[in-house]
């Protein structure tokens, strides 16, 4: 079984470069080797270079000695690739904030609902924050979220309770 994610680059004029890794996207596994080691927007550029990958690995040059078939995507902007984004077979989107330097991450979700056709709408969360707990262990921040990073004009960001 796989736990599929997507990795995706929000550059500072938001438009989006994303690619897709295959194998362990849960929180610890590639939320914990995306806080460990890919911690810089350049880090994360050589990343999202690579195109496809299987499985997320401490290194480029570890993960460079897979074989690739697919680029990276670009997108204009969040929405349009929010738009596109499978929410039934992506688990898992990490994002990397190229403004604040920082990843977030938002999971699939799912809701029944009544008196509709298809009973159950599948979902992204907003982003949350991808910290580590005082323990280690990888987390969503959830006092630190936003349906998409990005400043307010008066340089604060906004946030949901």
């Amino acid at each position: 079984m796989s736990t599929r994610s997507n990795i995706i680059l929000l550059t500072k004029s938001n438009r989006v470069r994303s690619i897709y890794c295959h194998y362990d996207g849960y929180l610890e596994h590639n939320g914990k080797m995306l806080l460990d080691n890919y911690t810089s927007t350049k880090d994360v550029k050589a990343l999202i270079s690579l195109g496809n990958i299987r499985s997320l690995k401490p290194t480029i040059d570890e993960i460079a000695e897979e074989e690739y078939t697919e680029g990276h995507q670009s997108f204009p902007s969040l929405r349009a690739y929010m738009s596109q984004v499978d929410t039934l077979f992506i688990e898992f989107i990490y994002l990397w904030s190229e403004e604040d330097e920082s990843w977030w991450v938002s999971r699939s979700a799912s809701r029944e609902v009544g008196g509709a056709y298809l009973n159950t709408l599948f979902y992204h969360t907003d982003f949350k924050r991808l910290v580590v707990d005082k323990e280690g262990n990888v987390k969503e921040d959830y006092h630190n979220f936003i349906a998409g990073p990005g400043r307010l004009k008066d340089d604060s960001r906004p946030t949901y309770s």
